[in-house]
């Protein structure tokens, strides 16, 4: 302590510095940071020219008492870097609400976009440095409660980990806590539409998406689940009961279900569970509880209110006693017939009975804190409240517009957002309102969805927009339903990646550059980002050029990487020009990435029975993580290349027997045949192969059980590699066959590949064909 300057170290790179004109200091925790009690570090600290200096292993910072903005961080390497936030990388923002015009949060904005979206400061920076700023935010006391932070002082927190991007997130998570694991059930598909379904529509709806082979894990009822047309229902004007003290006749909140639509929804919830899906409705609890609801009477006496004058019980987030009945009263007699958690659609700003508490924050708190000590596993879906709200997934995006503009900001708005430790957002996909119909738009939603946290289609009430597949021309329905289903298969990577972001704070989705800090492409690739370590997802955000291909330019950094879909191959370090139709993205896996989908397509996400493992060639490992109940199920991948090109792919699971026997389906991709020798338990093994797109092999394993698999590749030059690719292109080319044969022969011809590259120059066809051979070109 300094004065009136108190200096908390807490890492060697992280620092609390707090700044008070009465020399008085808060101790205690505040709605964003829980956690300060931290391991000791070994420092110095000084006084010298009038600034404050504190040394750690791996930084000084130089405080300036007068101008705390004008401070700076010192590294080893003699750096400096301002604690003025310049440079810093963003995090997020509460919600991308659009009013139809204009966002709701800047009303003069209209153009949805990095250039006129303004997110909030993240805890990342270019400069090595980001602060950030606790000052106004209230405390948490002891009993769990927000109160007032009545010692005014600055309070900050600098995060000077240089370019260690992930490793400034991780000290976030210190002090925040970290994202919690998500329920399996919600990294499925979920279905969301704000419109007035009835009873027998809602089922009929789940039977058609049955019927197409599309698994929902969650079915998300909207506001009318309740009453809506309250006047008309209850006659409160005619009964002079519309003021403000009886809570009026705007129906957003409600808290019974409108039996004209839902007449037996105890029926309803129990179809859905027995279907294998989880169920949230939409609340909007602004307007307290009215005379009509079915449970008024039990909450206005419990709140004092006297149930014979109809008067309204308001909304007061804020009183103890309001959240105690609120909870007991409203929520939980719900949930008890079925309902599994809440979307918590709160739009009425963020001010509350207690100054600096927002209600959107403690309305997040509250609903995940009892919906985790109700179901052991916590979920909400709602708007962001700021630092700390990673601890409350997931996140609601808000109402965005069905159109390529918002489509293309999305990749940077989401992998920006694990800049604040917020890593979990659920969008509107495919839009909430407004745009236009175009099928191509709907499918490069719904791929950037399905590699996207949490994949939940939204859409709006109007009679004149769909999202169900089945409105779509046959070729896009087909099409969209392979997506919901890869979506359903990824479960298993996805499951673990949530375990790993809980317990390394590695983010599913996260900006090129967490990677690849020092090349400056990777902080200009707004357009693509990291899915997992070994990942890189570009999805198409522009409209189809030509003969309905879109194309995407994507950075790929050093090595070598393979597209998932086409199983072209690249040599990174440089930026290609990808050509996809509706049926694709690029999703590119680095050497040595194994990728486990489940072959099963249930609602419920139950643990696989059959996986298929894709396995690229090179070095690298995969650890499956699963839980079954309380015990936590671990299967290890490993796959090892020689150089001599002989590939070693293991599987070892843990000796559990709380799951059966277990099918692997390996598919070695990018290698057509080769030798193949197994052993499983240490005995040599004969397992059946085929050869699809690429040398498949199936074994069955026991728990407990490991597998070691020997391939000697069948060796291609890289012109034939080449030429088969091309060929590919040469196929898909709408053109008088005759005139492609002619075009392949002096292909096929060609003796080497700056031959090749001369005849495809040299080719008289569209532009959109030659970039797509140009880019086959380039395969590794």
């Amino acid at each position: 302590m300094f004065g009136r300057v108190r200096v908390t170290v807490l890492g060697e790179r992280l620092f609390r510095v707090e700044q008070s004109k009465s020399g008085r200091f808060c101790d205690e925790a505040t709605l964003a940071v829980w956690f300060r009690d931290h391991a000791p570090v070994d420092f110095q600290a000084r006084q010298e020219n009038g600034r404050i200096a504190v040394t750690t292993a791996a930084v000084t910072l130089l405080l300036d008492p007068d101008d705390l903005p004008a401070s700076v961080v010192r590294f080893v390497n003699g750096k400096t870097a301002r604690l003025d936030n310049a440079g810093n990388l963003f995090g997020t923002l509460c919600t991308l609400d659009t009013n139809g015009e204009h966002l709701r949060l800047y009303p003069s904005i209209n153009r949805y976009d990095r250039a006129h979206i303004k997110l909030e400061p993240g805890v990342v920076s270019r400069s090595g440095a980001a602060v950030y700023d606790d000052s106004e935010t209230i405390l948490l006391g002891q009993d769990g409660q927000p109160k007032p932070r009545e010692l005014a002082e600055t309070d900050w927190y600098v995060f000077a980990f240089e370019q260690d991007y992930a490793g400034a997130v991780l000290a976030l998570y210190s002090l925040c806590g970290k994202p919690p694991v998500l329920p399996r059930w919600s990294l499925g598909n979920w279905w969301s539409r704000y419109w007035p379904y009835s009873q027998q529509e809602y089922i009929d709806l789940m039977d058609n998406f049955a019927d197409d082979g599309i698994p929902i894990s969650v079915a998300v009822i909207d506001i009318d689940w309740h009453h809506i047309a309250i006047d008309k229902t209850f006659g409160i004007t005619a009964r002079g009961l519309n003021d403000e003290a009886h809570g009026g006749t705007d129906g957003w909140t409600g808290y019974s279900w409108n039996t004209a639509l839902f007449p037996d929804h105890k029926a309803l919830l129990k179809e859905l569970h027995a279907r294998g899906m989880h169920t949230t409705l939409n609340l909007h609890p602004a307007q307290g509880v009215r005379w009509y609801e079915d449970r008024y009477a039990a909450v206005a006496e419990k709140m004092g209110v006297d149930p014979e004058t109809k008067l309204r019980v308001p909304f007061a987030i804020e009183n103890e006693r309001f959240v105690e009945t609120y909870f007991n009263d409203l929520h939980h007699p719900l949930e008890n017939e079925g309902v599994d958690f809440w979307w918590i659609d709160w739009q009425q700003g963020d001010t509350s009975g207690l100054g600096g508490l927002n209600p959107l924050w403690a309305l997040n708190h509250y609903h995940f804190l009892d919906n985790k000590s109700r179901n052991g596993q916590g979920l909400i879906l709602s708007r962001y409240a700021g630092i700390g709200s990673h601890r409350y997934p997931v996140g609601f995006s808000g109402d965005t517009h069905m159109d390529w503009e918002f489509l293309r900001y999305m990749p940077y708005f989401t992998a920006t957002a694990s800049n604040a430790g917020y890593t979990w957002w659920s969008h509107d996909i495919g839009g909430h309102h407004r745009g236009e119909r175009s099928e191509e738009l709907y499918l490069r939603w719904l791929q950037f969805g399905v590699f996207s946290p949490i994949n939940r289609i939204h859409n709006c009430p109007s009679e004149v927009t769909a999202k169900e597949p089945w409105s779509y021309s046959l070729p896009t329905r087909l099409t969209a339903a392979r997506w919901f289903q890869l979506r359903r298969r990824m479960v298993p990577f996805l499951y673990t990646r949530s375990v790993l972001t809980n317990e390394t704070g590695a983010p599913l989705i996260a900006p090129m550059y967490y990677r690849w800090p020092n090349e400056q492409q990777a902080y200009e690739s707004f357009d693509q980002y990291l899915f997992g370590d070994q990942l890189i997802v570009a999805p198409m955000v522009n409209p189809s050029e030509a003969d309905g291909l879109a194309s995407a330019e994507v950075w790929l950094p050093e090595g070598s990487w393979t597209d998932v879909f086409t199983h072209v191959r690249y040599s990174g370090g440089r930026s290609i020009k990808m050509l996809r139709d509706c049926g694709s993205i690029p999703v590119l896996a680095r050497d040595g990435t194994i990728l486990p989908l489940d072959r099963g397509l249930d609602n419920a996400c139950t643990l696989p029975e059959e996986l298929d493992v894709y396995v690229f060639a090179g070095n690298g490992a995969f650890t499956l993580i699963e839980h079954s109940g309380n015990q936590r199920l671990e299967t290890r991948f490993d796959v090892r290349q020689d150089d001599g090109g002989t590939l070693r792919f293991t599987v070892e699971s843990d000796a559990e027997e709380t799951l059966p026997a277990r099918a692997f389906h390996i598919w070695f991709v990018n290698i057509e045949d080769g030798e193949l020798s197994t052993v499983i338990d240490g005995e040599p093994t004969a397992l059946k192969t085929r050869h699809n797109r690429c040398l498949q092999a199936e074994l069955r394993l026991m728990r407990g059980q490991s597998a070691s698999l020997a391939l000697k590749p069948e060796q291609r030059s890289e012109l034939e590699r080449v030429k088969a690719k091309l060929l590919e292109c040469v196929i898909q080319i709408p053109q008088e066959n005759l005139v492609k044969e002619r075009w392949w022969r002096s292909l096929e011809a060609c003796a080497d590949l700056e031959s090749l590259r001369a005849g495809v120059e040299a080719l008289l066809i569209p532009e959109v064909w030659k970039d797509c051979m140009r880019e086959r070109l380039l395969i590794d």
